[in-house]
Order: C-alpha cells, then sequence, then structure tokens
C-alpha cells in the first residue's frame, strides 16, 4: 500500500489543475489530461487492500453508468464526470476529519458531492451576479413572477424549520447553524435569480458554430423554435453530439447555448478541500 501522502498528493494536485483547466480554457479539459489521471487513479486504487480496492472499482462503476446518464441528458460535462470517477478511485473512504465528528465508514466521494452541492449553491448565485452586468447576447430575461418569489421564500423557511427540528432533538452546533443558513439563503437566492442565471449562462451561437459536448440551452428556446428543431432533426437536443452538429452544418440559425457555465471543477475542488478537513457536511451539521 501507498504511503498516505501520495495519493493525498495526487488528488490535490489534479483537483487543482482540473479547476485551472475550467477557469482559464473555456470549461475545456484536455482529453489526455482526463485519460492520464484516471488511469494513474486506478493503479493507486489497486494498491488498497482486496476488499477497498474491490469495493472502490465498484463505486467508481456506479459514478461512471450514472454519470453517462446525466452527461447524455446534457446535465454534467464528460470531463465533470471523469473527475468525480478519479476522486473516488484515488481515495476510496474518507478519513480522519479536523473536528473529529465521525465518518462512519462512509465513501470520500459522498463527502465530496455534498461539500461540492454546497460549494456550488453559495458559488453560482455570486457568480452570476458578478456576469449580470455583461450582455446576454439579445436574450431577454423576464422579471421575477411572484411565484418564484413565494417558493424562495417558502424554501427558505423550510431550512429554518428543518434547523429548528435538529436544534430540538438532536445538538445543532454554531457551525452547523452557519452551514445551513448560508445554505438557506443561497438556495432561495438560487430559485428567485433563476431567469438571470440562465441569461448569464448563455450565449446565442450559430449551429455552424457549434462544438462537441456543447450543451443546447432548450429552455430558453421558445416552443415555436425548439419545435422546428426536433422536427427537422430527430436527435436534437440538450447535448450538441457529433453527429447532431454534422446534420445541422447548412442551418442558419443561432441557438442559446451554455458557454458562460460556472466553472463545476473549481466547486469540486473546494468540495475535496472541504471534506478531507471537516469531512461529510450532513455529518456536521446533525
Amino acid at each position: 500500500m501507498l504511503p498516505e501522502f501520495i495519493p493525498l498528493s495526487f488528488l490535490l494536485a489534479i483537483s487543482v489543475i482540473y479547476a485551472v483547466f475550467d477557469v482559464f480554457n473555456n470549461r475545456n479539459i484536455p482529453n489526455i489530461f482526463v485519460y492520464v489521471c484516471f488511469a494513474a487513479a486506478f493503479i493507486i486504487t489497486l494498491t488498497y487492500p482486496y476488499q477497498i480496492a474491490i469495493n472502490s472499482i465498484l463505486i467508481a462503476f456506479i459514478i461512471l453508468s450514472l454519470g453517462y446518464l446525466l452527461y447524455r441528458s446534457g446535465i454534467l460535462g464528460a470531463g465533470d464526470v471523469m473527475e468525480f470517477a478519479t476522486i473516488s478511485l484515488i481515495l476510496p473512504l474518507q478519513g480522519p476529519v479536523m473536528l473529529h465528528v465521525p465518518q462512519l465508514g462512509l465513501p470520500f466521494i459522498l463527502s465530496v458531492f455534498v461539500g461540492t452541492g454546497y460549494a456550488a449553491s453559495i458559488g453560482i448565485p455570486i457568480y452570476y451576479v458578478l456576469l449580470s452586468g455583461k450582455k446576454t447576447a439579445g436574450l431577454k430575461v423576464r422579471a421575477m413572477q411572484v411565484h418564484r418569489k413565494a417558493i424562495g421564500v417558502v424554501l427558505f423557511a423550510a431550512y429554518l424549520a428543518f434547523a429548528a427540528i435538529i436544534y430540538t432533538y438532536s445538538s445543532l452546533t454554531l457551525l452547523g447553524a452557519v452551514l445551513l443558513l448560508l445554505i438557506a439563503v443561497s438556495s432561495s437566492s438560487m430559485i428567485m435569480m433563476e431567469d438571470k442565471i440562465y441569461a448569464g449562462m448563455v450565449s446565442l451561437v450559430s449551429t455552424s458554430k457549434l462544438q462537441e459536448e456543447d450543451m443546447i440551452a432548450t429552455n430558453m428556446m421558445s416552443s415555436k423554435e425548439r419545435a422546428y428543431f426536433e422536427k427537422k432533426y430527430p436527435k436534437f437536443g440538450r447535448l450538441a453530439t457529433r453527429s447532431l452538429i454534422k446534420s445541422m452544418r447548412y442551418e442558419k440559425r443561432k441557438i442559446p447555448v451554455y458557454k458562460n457555465a460556472a466553472p463545476l471543477s473549481l466547486f469540486i475542488l473546494i468540495g475535496v478541500i472541504v471534506s478531507l478537513l471537516l469531512g461529510n457536511l450532513i455529518l456536521l451539521v446533525i
């Protein structure tokens, strides 16, 4: 078995490099880097005791299988799926954490999922507020609807009620209360800012300039426009595949594409660091 500092150092190094590519390379992670990291992670997992290695490979397989469905649905990028699987292979189990909160032998990747989701829920609204001053290529942002305000308020109240229940029947620490308050504010804000967030993520792109794995913002298209493309191109959907791009190369229209999406690998990096230090945030709260 390798010394503990080797997989930890490799984990932090690739997480940082993934984030750097995501932020500074237009959300593009070089395929060669993705595959080399995955292969190295697979070799590392084989150095663990037999049962841990088998479980690690099984968890990575589940991540890749479910991730592929999310990728084909245009929800996650292929690089994001591979990064999660690579992280899982490098560090199969959650180790000791700074606050000595028992981690119940759970997989490390579960802590990363929770940490990443938490970082994204806070970071995404901030990211698109910073982008809000930029033009959105002719996309119109609808005024905030009353029902969306109501949902945001109800969600915030639900988080407060959840915190009250935990405080009553368990022990809610000050740190746990702060975490719940932050996620309550950010989640409510995301609902209220939904249209602005989508508009900030999207650019109008000529179909001749679509790139493989681009995510098409079908939700930002009018029903008439979406029906036109779905009828003319049977493979039309959220994910711009090679075959779809080839079939649309003579189309003279522009469509909304998620070109300004928030860098998920940056949030994954935050999730990795938080998980190494604090473990699973859900266990920290309850």
